[in-house]
């Protein structure tokens, strides 16, 4: 799989990762910008053992929580002598307690186990997790690389130039958007266009979608505050 931007980010990401053999890294930066498919990607490529906790069908904070429960624990109980990676995809869903659980899996686990928590709020995570990790801030990307991606994954960038405006340097967005399941995105293209509030919800109430209420939410303001944009 090709990566593109952020390039000296994930030219120092890796370097880390090879040389380290116990750790924190926390991916910081938006969302859509090819954070989690890096390190998944890299962890592929160099053969390195590696633990994914979080997706897109399931982000809720009690999933992540329990899952991240049962990975620790299987931690506790194994003593590897492989470099492993536990991956934690939207770590600012992570309650307390077990952002706590985390922190102390530090104190006593193995010395192969690297830790990567991925989030879009750094904020979220707590100080204590923040202060022994190593932060890596991924940036937004230029339009010529999300043109790049999109063709990568044989996206026409021009018939969905709405969509690069919309979601302005966040590629993996505008994909998860295009592969939610029978969307229509006629229909949706369409509702940024139009003006009249009524007619925007009606086309909203037509479109048989299967993006998240938040997703949803996000595409409204984004798409709202592309018109106000347009009209200055």
């Amino acid at each position: 799989m090709e990566i593109i931007g952020n390039d000296k980010i994930r030219e120092e990401l890796s370097k880390v990762i090879l040389k380290l053999n116990n750790g924190t890294l926390i991916l910081n930066g938006p969302e859509g910008v090819g954070k989690k498919s890096f390190v998944v990607d890299f962890a592929k490529k160099n053969k390195l053992s590696f633990f994914l906790i979080g997706d897109k069908k399931n982000n809720s904070e009690e999933y992540l929580s329990i899952n991240l429960a049962r990975i620790l624990k299987d931690l506790a109980l194994k003593k590897n002598t492989d470099k492993q990676l536990i991956i934690i995809d939207n770590a600012q869903r992570l309650t307390l307690p077990a952002q706590n659980a985390l922190l102390k899996t530090f104190e006593e686990s193995s010395p192969n186990i690297i830790f990567i928590l991925i989030t879009s709020r750094l904020r979220s995570i707590l100080p204590t997790i923040i202060s022994r990790s190593f932060i890596f801030r991924f940036q937004l990307l230029t339009e010529e690389e999300m043109i790049k991606v999109l063709k990568y994954f044989n996206i026409d960038a021009h018939k969905y130039q709405k969509l690069i405006n919309i979601y302005q340097g966040r590629p993996g967005k505008i994909i998860s958007f295009l592969n939610s399941n029978n969307i229509d995105i006629d229909k949706m293209i369409k509702f940024i266009e139009e003006k009249n509030i009524v007619d925007k919800l009606k086309l909203l109430y037509k479109i048989n979608s299967s993006l998240t209420f938040d997703e949803l939410l996000e595409f409204m303001i984004l798409a709202n505050r592309l018109k106000m944009i347009e009209r200055k």
